[in-house]
């Protein structure tokens, strides 16, 4: 009850200050408090019960009663401070137990009645998932993948290049593209990275594969490049434009659509030996593409776009994004659940459960963002310059999993919760960098 003293004691104060604060304003609402005299000098002995503190108020001895169910002695025996009088403990013989090891369960002064507040399980630990069991109380169970920087392992690309996608259709299968034409495959998890060979010397910045053989690369000046034999032969395929070609989702066997600079928006429903230009309504610069099936997708670009399509990209319907920041990447795992990230300082992630109707912002660690990979409405990976960041619960909590200076991540794929390729890189001068996350890298 201390905090009651201090509180009266300021409030007086502050009333005292009020004093001849009137005057002939006619305020009829002023009230005229009375001068809240010094405790200079006075001195308040205690008064002898032990449920009571003494002190000064304004001048005067005043006594507080001290915490409901603090200990004291009464009639010879322990009893407890209830209102500021010392009595007989009204918890006492009181049992207080609901069976639940989820709840603190404690017996409340002055009722003497038994309150079960549920425990608050929080280990203050990313690698863990917080529970708690009624039979047993709170649980951490570390996940079952790695949490840590021993998660990820650097892979020798075996090129100088700025890797800029990747895409991997299983745990070993994956193609990555960048810099100078490049385009390197594995087939052993990234042990060996192989390069491939196309017509082309564009830069590259898409890659999306349906299945281990069939492939779509996209690159400056409208490239499209078309593999059916998982890149031991890439055919160059028109695309009708001159606009850098960024992005490119390859859903099924059939139906694949690419994006890029100007607003333009290409569609394949042959696997991507033809292209068609489609209307996307918009100029800006469209980095990022993901569809979930061959009707429904969404596309981001700068300027804060969001442009929808549930018709296979005949028609497309802007999305609010309450944003002008710019996005440079996107990942649905389903028509309806989906997260995008715009780089730049700061950086910018959004989270929708409806199909785009809404969107939610929601708050990381690190800036400089460039892509987002999820593999299930839960789990979720974001690359960005300088860091690997994760997700277990759709976004709600996100963790730095790497930080490391100058990786210059660009691209992430995963193709399962704990199994996944990113990739980046400098440029010209410096080795194309390759990491891989899989539950052999460490726990």
């Amino acid at each position: 009850m201390r905090w009651l003293i201090v509180f009266v004691l300021f409030a007086l104060a502050l009333a005292a200050f009020r004093v001849g604060g009137c005057g002939d304003s006619g305020d009829q609402g002023c009230v005229e408090w009375p001068v809240c005299e010094s405790c200079d000098g006075v001195v308040c002995p205690p008064d002898d019960n032990e449920c009571t503190i003494e002190g000064c108020l304004c001048g005067a001895c005043v006594s507080t009663p001290v915490a409901d169910g603090t200990s004291c002695a009464h009639d010879g025996l322990f009893g407890v401070c209830i209102e500021g009088v010392c009595g007989e403990d009204p918890c006492e013989g009181v049992v207080c137990d609901d069976g639940n090891a989820c709840t603190e369960d404690t017996c409340v002064y002055p009722e003497g009645r038994c309150d079960f507040t549920p425990l608050v399980c929080d280990d203050d630990n990313p690698c863990t998932e917080n529970s708690c069991e009624p039979a047993e109380g709170c649980t951490f169970t570390a996940f079952e993948d790695c949490c840590y920087r021993d998660c990820w392992v650097e892979q020798d690309s075996g090129v100088s290049a700025q890797l800029n996608a990747v895409s991997f259709t299983d745990a070993n299968t994956g193609t990555a593209v960048g810099t100078g034409a490049t385009i390197l495959r594995t087939t052993n998890a990234g042990i060996t990275w192989v390069p491939q060979h196309s017509s082309t010397s564009e830069p590259l910045y898409g890659v999306s594969f349906v299945d281990a053989n069939n492939g779509i690369v996209v690159g400056t000046n409208g490239t499209l490049l078309q593999t059916r034999n998982g890149g031991a032969s890439w055919t160059e395929r028109e695309s009708r434009t001159t606009e850098s070609l960024l992005d490119v989702s390859f859903i099924d066997v059939n139906h694949a659509t690419a994006v890029g600079g100007g607003g333009t928006i290409l569609r394949s429903t042959d696997g991507g030996t033809t292209w068609v230009i489609k209307d996307s309504g918009t100029t800006e610069i469209l980095w990022g593409v993901s569809f979930t099936d061959a009707n429904t997708g969404t596309v981001v670009g700068s300027g804060g776009t969001i442009l929808r399509t549930t018709d296979g990209g005949d028609s497309w319907v802007a999305q609010d994004s309450g944003t002008n920041h710019g996005f440079v990447d996107v990942s649905f795992v389903d028509a309806y659940t989906g997260t995008v990230v715009g780089g730049g300082i700061p950086s910018i992630i959004l989270r929708t459960t409806d199909g785009g109707a809404t969107w939610t912002p929601q708050w990381a660690p690190g800036d400089q963002y460039t892509g987002v990979s999820f593999t299930d409405a839960d789990t979720g990976t974001i690359v960005a310059a300088h860091y690997i960041l994760r997700t277990r619960d759709g976004g709600v909590t996100w963790w730095v999993q790497l930080f490391r200076e100058f990786m210059s991540l660009r691209g992430v794929s995963f193709t399962d919760t704990s199994t996944g390729t990113a990739v980046g890189g400098s440029g010209t001068f410096e080795p194309a960098r390759i990491l891989r996350r899989a539950d052999s890298a460490g726990d």
